[in-house]
């Protein structure tokens, strides 16, 4: 996942406890979900199918024993995988349970049954985990659902760049542009809102939280380390997104010069930081990947000239 450094809050195992309209809600998008990610274009040529994505590392089955509160995924061979570009829901002040519901959702879709698994080789990350593609055959649904796209599209997690690179993490941007749009899941709470860089409002209970942004480019520049992105018609209010010099080079390596980036619409995600109290400028954004950048548009025409 994206690195907060520290920010993060504390995780710990309880269980949450969940009030049945969520249960009976997260049992009723278990049984339509597979359609939305029909729909989403799940079984057409992608760029995260099995034969798009085995190469050297090959497909597998495997059987689900459990699956936890950040939808990490006990195999029963008793290694542990979390899902490659996805971005787990977490609990908000308005909506404590939501990280409960989905794993009651994904619950529904694999656990207890075999899915087909591509696992990233070598050794597991820090938390013992393997990053993992996941296939399962829903009842009644199609085979070979890509799991994190089932559940970006109906809006059980966020796409994660920190985890997933090149073509398949943009086709799960749009899986999860739909979920966005139509205000499901996660998408619905405010804490989870998309950001507009020209009326971002009050941002101060995300600090330490990945947002994710949308907004024109008002101008660039460059300091010792960093390179500054501004966005949205008010320096003095309106986000800045900050890129260290290896995600700046990163953003070239993928033809995107971060000076060239002036009128160009774009849509980021990356860590809110606290503004100090007597702070001048806007919120600051962090990007940690350079493919946490999208970019929407090219610059705005120029004004029509008045007719005589």
């Amino acid at each position: 996942m994206f690195n907060t450094s520290g920010r993060n809050e504390k995780l710990t195992r309880r269980s949450t406890r969940l009030s049945l309209a969520a249960i009976v809600a997260a049992q009723a998008l278990a049984s339509v979900a597979p359609a939305h990610a029909q729909a989403a274009g799940q079984n057409g040529g992608h760029a995260c199918t099995i034969a798009a994505l085995q190469g050297p590392q090959k497909v597998s089955e495997f059987y689900i024993d459990d699956v936890d509160h950040r939808l990490e995924i006990r195999l029963r061979d008793g290694r542990k995988v979390f899902l490659a570009g996805l971005e787990a829901p977490r609990g908000t002040p308005g909506n404590p349970g939501l990280a409960g519901v989905a794993r009651i959702a994904l619950s529904g879709w694999i656990a207890g049954g075999a899915v087909n698994a591509i696992i990233a080789p070598g050794e597991p990350d820090r938390w013992s985990r393997h990053s993992a593609h996941l296939f399962s055959t829903h009842a009644g649904g199609a085979a070979d659902l890509h799991v994190a796209a089932h559940l970006l599209a109906a809006g059980w997690g966020r796409a994660d760049p920190s985890t997933l690179q090149g073509d398949c993490l943009r086709w799960l941007y749009h899986q999860e542009a739909a979920a966005r749009s139509g205000g499901l899941g996660l998408w619905a709470d405010t804490f989870y809102r998309l950001v507009d860089a020209d009326a971002p409002g009050d941002l101060g209970a995300l600090a330490g939280r990945i947002i994710v942004l949308e907004g024109r480019v008002a101008g660039t520049g460059a300091g010792r380390t960093l390179t500054f992105v501004n966005l949205g018609p008010r320096h003095s209010q309106s986000p800045t997104l900050t890129l260290d010099r290896r995600t700046a080079s990163a953003l070239r390596a993928l033809g995107h010069n971060p000076a060239e980036l002036t009128g160009k619409r774009l849509r980021a995600r990356g860590l809110l930081h606290a503004l100090p109290a007597k702070a001048r400028g806007g919120p600051r954004v962090e990007i940690q990947h350079a493919e946490a950048i999208e970019i929407l548009t090219g610059p705005s025409p120029p004004p029509a000239s008045a007719e005589n």
